[in-house]
């Protein structure tokens, strides 16, 4: 972000595997997020940062942000439950409409690269810092109690949704959404379900291009009844 003092929006992205629950906690931390200044310590964080908590299903985790420090916060956190092991695509946007004036953060989980901006999973406005006159400066990850252990990879940052969403022909994973109905279960992937949610399935090296395939499964499950 150049000369990024007088500019109000930045968006982040990467793509996220978290590989055991180790060192997640309920209560959760924050591991990556925009900075107000730079340098290899004591970063200063005025703007979102992307938080992990464990979820209540065993081999879970949760993806939460909050819009930046002061008073009394509340990470919003998106529903889903993501199982172990499964590659996420994650977009962050910090968001304000003046240098001074407050912060909203918003969090998109396995959005679909190369289309428009949707309405985002989760936002969050709970913190009262107000968007620094240095503007943003970098981005920075954090290891720390309750991140647990996780792998990062593409990171980009950018003014602009499609600048940190490229599409496919951009990069070598590809994302798909299935949208279901059944009765009982529903099989996909030698993967059965039996209750109505959004799931997601990363196939590896299943590509054409020998990379990862993301599948996105809406999920609606209808029970039958005995007569």
């Amino acid at each position: 972000f150049p000369s990024h003092d007088k500019r109000t929006t930045g968006y982040f992205s990467f793509l996220l595997n978290v590989t055991n629950t180790t060192g997640l906690t309920a209560a959760g931390n924050y591991f990556i997020g925009f900075a107000a200044s730079a340098g290899t310590s004591n970063v200063t964080i005025f703007f979102p940062h992307v938080h992990i908590k464990l979820g209540t299903t065993p081999n879970t985790f949760q993806l939460g942000i909050l819009n930046t420090s002061g008073g009394t916060v509340t990470i919003s956190y998106a529903p889903t439950e993501y199982a172990l092991n499964t590659t996420l695509f994650v977009v962050a946007k910090a968001s304000s409409s003046a240098v001074g004036s407050p912060i909203t953060g918003s969090l998109w989980i396995n959005p679909i690269p190369g289309a428009a901006e949707p309405t985002p999973v989760v936002t969050n406005s709970s913190g009262t810092s107000n968007w620094a006159a240095t503007g943003i400066q970098s981005i920075f990850l954090r290891q720390a109690v309750g991140t647990g252990n996780y792998e990062i990879d593409e990171i980009r940052a950018g003014e602009t949704w499609a600048s940190v969403t490229p599409s496919s022909a951009s990069s070598c994973v590809t994302y798909n959404t299935i949208s279901a109905m059944a009765c009982n279960s529903y099989s996909l992937n030698n993967q059965t379900y039996t209750t109505s949610g959004t799931y997601v399935q990363t196939l590896a090296n299943a590509n054409v291009a020998g990379c990862d395939s993301i599948i996105n499964l809406n999920l609606m499950i209808h029970n039958s009844t005995a007569s």
